[in-house]
């Protein structure tokens, strides 16, 4: 008499799999163990828990299978599971501190070919003041120095 002995690892066909990575499901066509990778992303994290990890210095999100990654693979930071410090808000409320009038006058000399340096000076305002309102204006564009 012949008896069979299945290891944890055995997995009887038509068993539905999913994968944790890209959430693909398939039925599994033969008896035996796990496959070592999904058929459809070929990843070989597909049984393990995937995280969804954000970084909130720069929203960058990515997924991995490790809890806690130790850095952000888009701004390298290693505190991108730390909220933005009071000090870092209160500089992106800065930025907005000019008057709508002032921002306009801002847009007006630059529309006519002016720079930030030469707005600058001739409004009697900081140069970071004048670029912010710019790139804030004309976001992804290159700004005039």
């Amino acid at each position: 008499m012949q008896t069979s002995t299945s290891s944890p690892y055995d997995v009887a066909p038509g068993t539905i799999l999913t994968c944790a990575r890209c959430s693909y499901k398939w039925a599994l066509r033969k008896r035996g163990a796990l496959p070592k990778n999904c058929p459809k992303c070929r990843s070989t994290l597909w049984s393990k828990n995937y995280h969804v990890c954000k970084c909130l210095k720069c929203n960058h999100e990515w997924g991995t299978a490790n809890e806690s990654p130790l850095r952000c693979p888009k701004c390298h930071t290693s505190k991108w599971g730390v909220p933005p410090s009071p000090r870092a808000v209160q500089a992106e409320t800065i930025k907005s501190r000019l008057s709508d009038s002032v921002k306009s006058e801002i847009y007006r000399h630059y529309d006519q070919g002016e720079g930030c340096m030469k707005i600058a000076l001739e409004m009697v305002l900081a140069f970071g003041e004048v670029m912010d309102a710019l790139v804030i204006k004309y976001p992804g564009e290159v700004i005039r120095i």
